[in-house]
């Protein structure tokens, strides 16, 4: 068959060659081509081969051969790229060559040998340059499969005179088969600089975790085909300049595998010592243990363990700095060294108050040798200790101890400023593009933007809908699905023919084009309700569980509708402040304005708007709407106002199944959540309304996809009834991937009561995985332990159960309440920390919860910040303390006072509800009694010490 289509030269032939006889008919034919024959068919290759990436173009007239083309070894694209480096000339081979895709890895070989032997015949397999241009077209993803070009490149590399070309994925891609890493460095001893440019590269790290690539490369040294002291070089800065985890494992196991001498390190002290500064906490801690024998031997400089110690002092890093305390109790028995004594008690400022303490109890035997200007030094930083630790750092110094100053108070949260209206169409159209070009699909909605846009869609759309249009055109012409061909259909479920409501963002849209559409409305019509829109057909909720977001789809769906079918002035609902609450007074001027026009109010509009409205002031309304909207609307008002929720907390398991290539692993996850049981008012509701008091256990995990970038609605429609909506958001909160914090930070700053399940809410809100989305659980937990809308100790006990439990994180959640602390309310906070404790404390020889030396150390924080002195004198006469008559920080118990710790002192909340039997002072101080005097020396029971020493109580013997 080879010799009957040699002779064919033209391109149809060629082409029919490829796609019928395969790889090796087609390198027979590529080979017998003569010069002239080849310069003729290099155009149609070229040209064959940039079409073969474009197979989804319409206007490609190939397409169709490349939409299930043969990828094999011997298929179309093999063929293609046998023709290609048989006719092209070196200077676009390249090009065409990455352009071309064939799979199967057993064939790499073979399909490899083919061009190999097209281009030796051609003269091209000794260029240099060839070698390096295809080598710097290696691509990232070449790495992980046996792809065909990145071994012709690696041949052609090898045949090519010279050092190798370093472009970084051909580095990476030669460094991962060891045994083509060991023969080509053997015999060529100058490819040794691709293995230092695979170390500075990223990913590079991570090829040096598999086994036997570090001992191949040390062995390589021990043999002289590659120098050691570049390849200690290489790694240390390659340590230097990367933070990536997957690459510090594989860098670290390569270091320890090469095992610097001491003189190695020795020569390179000043790049150990930034990785002791600067670099991640384990590549830290392996460069302090490498320095440290140097000490150990007796080969290390003074300057350079001060200057060592001075960094690690000021990380936040518990156990690199625990191992250079470690350090310097063998380092300091020596002649005294004044610069490594300060530069050890630059360690008092750090964050944990048990090594501050550590800190001052390996300084206090040196602090007698010191200098007066270093002493001096000393009491400056002893300013930065915990109080109890401040009293005795002034003792060793011979330092007068100053008063403590008090610190800030909660700021009490600022009145909602007022709801601002958009004026005219063009600052709408300008905020609706930036919107609809800015919005990312992921964040949370904004609760006043979306509110600014429905309201000005609503008043524009009835006032000025040509100047509306005018304005919107730009916005529209860009966003063709906001431009409605037709108005919304009276009884269509899709309501309109442009576009499908499916969702919010729907709903959002389709509210855009209704409002458009009516500026093609007559002028004589565009004032006339054409139906009541109770009688219209909104799009069915496939939603069946329990949702406040279904409310809210129907109110959007509504005005959408009422837009076009039932226009009104005014939107009822638009919220007069921005936390989503409505005036009285503003509703009812809204409803005169409908009853002048002689319009009839949207009804989920109206049941929103009422909802919004303080329940103190609904009565005034009432009349209003009676006269407006009619007696039978008036009573299901009524109704609607009455309904309510017992909350509950309860249980629920669910399954956790796993897939993997194997059998299915399944598990069982029991987690807290908060239950909805409405009352008979509640149950009288029609649905959609109905939904937002009744929430039942979860029978099974949701695997239905919705949008929850809507969560934020959800306060806003409920302002006056946080904790039935802290019952609905509780779980959605957890599964929430992005701006959970956003949601929980404006329900604290809503005004409204609270109950258990907003403390179960900003539970599991202290434990979200992101730091910045617990910021935001922070914030709103300030704002109502400010306003006294919380109940602390009910908080504080629900908080000890969840970490007894496991169900939270301490080392998550000490960091929040920190954080309320840090802003001024630790007299808040130690009523918190008071009721959590005694249920977190171990029992027995019970093993302690991970982290609860950090929730006890912030306890003695608190406690010396908040007052505790005065609170337990109040709790003994009997009284209860009020939140102005906690005592500042100077009066604060101090070591040696001695009293008994009666009933903890709790301060009375607004609107907060009682969560029945609370643990006492009695309680903690009897346990913490009991850890205290637990014999193990662990930070727990030092952290229980401390504690008990500055409450006045009875200390531990």
């Amino acid at each position: 068959m080879a010799e009957a289509v040699v002779d064919v030269v033209d391109w149809d032939g060629l082409l029919k060659v490829m796609r019928k006889d395969g790889a090796e008919v087609t390198e027979k034919l590529v080979l017998g081509l003569t010069e002239a024959q080849r310069r003729e068919l290099a155009p149609k290759v070229a040209t064959f081969a940039r079409l073969a990436t474009r197979w989804w173009d319409d206007d490609n007239e190939q397409a169709h051969v490349f939409r299930n083309p043969r990828r094999g070894p011997d298929g179309l694209m093999a063929c293609l790229a046998i023709a290609a480096v048989g006719t092209l000339p070196a200077s676009k081979l390249v090009v065409a060559l990455r352009r071309i895709e064939v799979d199967d890895a057993r064939g790499v070989d073979t399909l490899t040998a083919r061009l190999l032997r097209v281009l030796e015949v051609r003269g091209l397999t000794g260029q240099p340059k060839l070698a390096a241009d295809l080598a710097g077209r290696v691509r990232a993803d070449d790495l992980w499969s046996e792809a065909w070009f990145p071994r012709l490149a690696l041949e052609l590399v090898r045949l090519a005179p010279g050092e190798p070309p370093t472009p970084p994925a051909f580095s990476l891609y030669w460094v991962r088969d060891v045994q083509r890493v060991v023969a080509d460095v053997r015999a060529r001893p100058s490819w040794s600089v691709l293995v230092m440019r695979a170390l500075a590269l990223r990913d590079g790290g991570q090829l040096f975790d598999e086994e036997g690539r570090g001992e191949a490369l040390v062995r390589l040294a021990a043999e002289g085909a590659l120098s050691r002291s570049e390849l200690v070089d290489a790694c240390v800065g390659a340590l230097q300049t990367t933070d990536r985890k997957v690459d510090l494992h594989g860098l670290l196991v390569l270091h320890g595998q090469i095992d610097p001498t001491a003189a190695e390190v020795g020569s390179r002290l000043g790049q150990y010592v930034s990785l002791v500064a600067a670099a991640p906490a384990n590549v830290a801690t392996m460069a302090q243990q490498r320095l440290r024998r140097l000490d150990e031997a007796g080969e290390l400089p003074a300057s350079i363990l001060t200057e060592v110690t001075s960094a690690i002092m000021v990380r936040p890093d518990k156990g690199l700095f625990k191992g250079q305390l470690t350090w310097l109790r063998t380092a300091l028995r020596g002649a005294p060294r004044e610069p490594l004594v300060l530069a050890t008690a630059s360690g008092l400022g750090h964050p944990d108050p048990a090594l501050q303490k550590r800190v001052l109890d390996l300084i206090a035997p040196h602090l007698g040798e010191l200098f007066e200007l270093a002493r001096a030094e000393l009491v400056l930083a002893a300013q930065a200790l915990a109080p109890d630790l401040r009293m005795r750092a002034a003792g060793l110094l011979g330092a007068v101890a100053e008063e403590p100053i008090a610190g800030p108070e909660l700021p009490v949260p600022q009145p909602a400023p007022a709801f601002e209206a958009i004026t005219d169409p063009e600052e709408l159209a300008e905020e609706l593009a930036v919107y609809l070009r800015g919005d990312d699909w992921w964040r949370q909605k904004d609760v006043v933007r979306i509110e600014r846009f429905l309201d000005a869609l609503v008043r524009f759309s009835w006032h000025d809908p040509e100047g509306l249009r005018a304005a919107l055109a730009p916005v529209a012409e860009q966003r063709t699905w906001l431009s409605a061909e037709v108005p919304p259909q009276k009884y269509s479920k899709k309501l309109g023919n442009a576009h499908a409501v499916r969702d919010l963002g729907d709903a959002l849209q389709g509210c855009v084009s209704s409002a458009l559409a009516c500026a093609d409305r007559p002028a004589g019509e565009r004032h006339r309700q054409a139906v009541a829109l109770a009688d219209l057909a909104l799009p069915r909720v496939s939603w069946s569980a329990p949702d406040p977001s279904v409310p809210l789809f129907h109110r959007l769906c509504e005005i959408l509708a009422g837009i076009w079918w039932a226009p009104v002035p005014v939107l009822l609902a638009t919220p007069s402040t921005v936390d989503g609450a409505v005036e009285a007074a503003e509703l009812v001027r809204r409803l005169q304005l409908i009853e002048a026009a002689g319009c009839l109010p949207w009804p989920h509009d109206l049941s929103q708007a009422w909802l919004r409205v303080r329940p103190a002031d609904r009565a005034g309304v009432l009349e209003v709407v009676r006269r407006v909207a009619g007696a039978e609307r008036a009573e299901q008002l009524d109704v609607l106002g009455a309904a309510e929720a017992r909350v509950d907390l309860d249980s629920w398991t669910r399954k956790s199944d796993t897939w993997f290539y194997g059998p299915q692993d399944t598990s069982y996850i029991t987690s807290p959540v908060a239950t909805l049981t409405p009352n008979e008012s509640a149950a009288r509701l029609p649905d959609p309304w109905k939904r937002l008091w009744d929430l039942p256990v979860p029978q099974t995990h949701a695997h239905t996809y919705r949008d929850k970038t809507w969560l934020n609605f959800w306060t806003a429609m409920l302002p006056f009834d946080r904790d039935v909506v802290a019952a609905h958001l509780v779980h959605e909160v957890r599964e929430l991937d992005r701006d959970a914090g956003v949601v929980l930070q404006f329900h604290g700053e809503v005004a409204g009561p609270t109950g258990r399940a907003t403390q179960l809410l900003y539970c599991f809100g202290l434990d979200l995985a992101d730091a910045t989305e617990r910021a935001g659980t922070t914030e709103a937990l300030i704002a109502v332990l400010a306003r006294g809308e919380l109940d602390p100790s009910g908080f504080g006990a629900l908080l000890g159960e969840l970490v007894a439990d496991r169900q939270v994180k301490l080392n998550r959640v000490v960091e929040g309440l920190r954080g309320v602390g840090q802003a001024g309310g630790w007299a808040q906070l130690w009523p918190v920390l008071a009721a959590a404790l005694p249920a977190c404390l171990p029992r027995g020889d019970d093993d302690p919860v991970n982290r609860l030396g950090d929730l006890l150390a912030l306890a003695v924080e608190a406690a010396q910040s908040g007052g505790v002195a005065q609170l337990g004198e109040v709790a003994q006469s009997g009284g209860v303390a009020q939140p102005g008559e906690v005592a500042q920080l100077g009066e604060v118990a101090q070591l040696g006072e001695v009293a008994q710790l009666g009933e903890a002192a709790t301060a009375p909340t607004t609107g907060a509800e009682p969560t029945g039997a609370e643990p006492t002072g009695a309680d903690l101080h009897q346990r913490l009694t009991e850890v205290a005097a637990r014999r193990s020396g662990s930070r727990v029971r030092s952290e229980a010490r401390r504690l008990l020493a500055v409450l006045p109580g009875p200390r531990p013997s």
